[in-house]
Order: C-alpha cells, then sequence, then structure tokens
C-alpha cells in the first residue's frame, strides 16, 4: 500500500476541481482518438438539459471504456471516484492524480489487513467530501457502482459510494443555494463488448432527482468542509432507486446466449415487416421488446429454438444483421448438411 501517494492525491472540499484543467483536455483528445481506433462504429443519444453537477452511472463490463465512452460524449468537467491503485499505479497513477481521480479504500482490503482502518477512513472520507463537492458545484462525475468490472449480461449488486456522494452533493448545493446535482443513468451498449473494432451506443435514461436529506446542522457541517455520512436508510433507498432505474438499461438478459436469442429474434422480426434494424440502438429497443414478451423462460419453444440458432450464429462469429443474412442462413443450414 503506497500510503505516501495516496496521502499526495490533490483534493479540494471548496467545490474546486482538484486535477488539472489541461489534464482534462489532453484526455478528452485521448479518448477520442481511443474511441476512433477501438470501434468501428457509435452513436449516442442527446444529453438531457441539466443545469446542476451530475452523477453519470453504468454497468461495468469494459474495463476503463466504460468511462471512456461516457466522458467523450459529455460536457461538464468530471470528477472520479476510484480504486485506491489507480492513482499510485506507474504512468496511469500520475495521469489519474493529475487528473483529479479521488482513490477509495474498499472494507475487503482493511480485512485482509492491506491497510488500516483509520487511514482508510481518513482517505475515503476526504475522497467523497472532494467528489460531493465538485458535484454540488456543477461539476459531474462518472461512477461505475457496481463496485468492479465483469462480465455478466445483468447488473450487479450495487455498493453504496455513489450513493452517499450524491446525497452529500445533494446537502451540499442546498446549504449554498446552488442547482440540485441528479443522478443521469447510462445504458451502455456493445455490438461484442471483446472485440476490438465494434459498435457502440451510449444511451441516456430516466435523470434521478436527489433529495436533501441530511439536517441543517449537517448541511452546514458539509459545506464546511467536514465529511458526514448520510442515514443507513436514505442511502440504501437511493441505491435501490438506482439499481430499479439502471437495470433495464443494461441487457439485463440471464446469460449471453438468452441475449442472443433475443437479438436473433428481434432481428427477424424485424426482416418480416421489412424495417432492418440498421443501427445498434435500433437493435437495442427492438430486443427490448423481446425480452418484455418472451422474457427467458426455458420452458419456451421458440426461444430454446432461437437459442440453437444464435449459438450457431455466435460460434461462426457472425450475428443476425440483415447485411449478413445471406452468411447467417448458410451457417445456420451447415450442420444439417
Amino acid at each position: 500500500m503506497k500510503q505516501a501517494k495516496l496521502k499526495k492525491t490533490p483534493f479540494d472540499h471548496s467545490g474546486g476541481h482538484p486535477g488539472k484543467l489541461w489534464v482534462q483536455r489532453a484526455l478528452d483528445v485521448m479518448f477520442e482518438v481511443g474511441n476512433q481506433a477501438i470501434f468501428r462504429r457509435w452513436e449516442a443519444d442527446s444529453l438531457p438539459p441539466l443545469k446542476g453537477g451530475v452523477i453519470y452511472v453504468a454497468t461495468h463490463i469494459n474495463g476503463l471504456v466504460d468511462p471512456m465512452v461516457i466522458t467523450r460524449v459529455q460536457k461538464k468537467r468530471v470528477i472520479s471516484l476510484g480504486r485506491h491503485d489507480l492513482t499510485t499505479r506507474p504512468v496511469i497513477g500520475w495521469w489519474a492524480r493529475k487528473f483529479g481521480t479521488q482513490p477509495v479504500l474498499r472494507r475487503a482490503e482493511i480485512e485482509a489487513g492491506v491497510v488500516d482502518a483509520q487511514f482508510a477512513r481518513y482517505i475515503n472520507d476526504r475522497s467523497m467530501l472532494t467528489v460531493a463537492a465538485c458535484l454540488a458545484a456543477g461539476h459531474s462525475g462518472v461512477v461505475m457502482p457496481e463496485g468492479k468490472s465483469h462480465q455478466d449480461c445483468r447488473l450487479h449488486a450495487l455498493r453504496t459510494g455513489s450513493s452517499r456522494s450524491a446525497l452529500a452533493a445533494a446537502a451540499i448545493a442546498d446549504e449554498k443555494g446552488l442547482p440540485a446535482p441528479v443522478i443521469q443513468t447510462v445504458g451502455l451498449h456493445w455490438r461484442t463488448h471483446y472485440w476490438l473494432r465494434t459498435d457502440h451506443y451510449v444511451e441516456f435514461g430516466e435523470t434521478l432527482e436527489i433529495p436533501s436529506t441530511h439536517s441543517a446542522e449537517d448541511r452546514t457541517r458539509l459545506a464546511a468542509g467536514e465529511w458526514v455520512e448520510p442515514s443507513h436508510e436514505d442511502t440504501i433507498a437511493l441505491r435501490n432507486r438506482i439499481f430499479d432505474t439502471l437495470s433495464p438499461l443494461t441487457p439485463d438478459a440471464p446469460d449471453w446466449p438468452t441475449l442472443r436469442a433475443w437479438k436473433l429474434l428481434a432481428h427477424m422480426g424485424a426482416n418480416k415487416a421489412d424495417t432492418p434494424l440498421k443501427t445498434l440502438k435500433d437493435e437495442v429497443r427492438a430486443y427490448r421488446e423481446v425480452r418484455d414478451v418472451v422474457g427467458d423462460s426455458s420452458q419456451d419453444s421458440l426461444l430454446d429454438e432461437a437459442r440453437e440458432a444464435a449459438e450457431i450464429l455466435h460460434s461462426r462469429d457472425l450475428d443476425s444483421r440483415r447485411n449478413r443474412w445471406a452468411s447467417a442462413l448458410e451457417a445456420f443450414s451447415a450442420p444439417c448438411s
């Protein structure tokens, strides 16, 4: 544990951004170049009109690519909160500190004896207050509330960090008479998430208002630069709202074969109606309709057949888009010949 580097990580409890503006600009360029290199096609919904600070929340299956594609389409200066080693690693740690990334130490690291509880609380309280103050001042944050990157097509249980920061930010904004920050749910969609040169679509879902739940005394303490935890009940209630609102923006499938089956059925229905799904955004909207109607029932013969067909296509690196329909049919019939 590189405690000296963690202590030296810049922070600011006044609402000023702890990072260097030129680093934000440099990373904006890097993110744009990275997006051009990694993806073949991309699209994003129009940004909702928001006056105050914004916390963008999304599922997390693509590592550092997830915050990159959100950051590049939003317009505010970003304050980020991440694993402590993001700010202490060689090279990337220097950029993270200059960017203003705030480190957090997890309970697992305390229980494993990697760090003592007192130091962890000092760093975490300092980081959470910096993020909350920045959000109250009108900056934005990109948060993956699951607290880890994974490879599943359903949202994992959410940690409380984003909810606690959000409630503190709302309290500070309330105390200072600033526009209230909000939580903006984001759907991150990939044609094939582990492929280079695939497509992605950034979807903006429902915007959640954050209640100001701290007492008048606690709001004053927060605004003065002292971290005050929101109540457990308020934290859990907000966390549950985020989970319930964010889940439908993920694939929300029990497994990848079921998701591929939904996509196949969506494309077949669209092609039959002579309204082919031309973009990833079209595909996402269409397979959701299939998801809502067909679901994931293991007793559904139509879904079972779609799974089988979709897995044949997948095994040959094919999907069900119209511009590959001839190849898809050929691939599907090959095992029967």
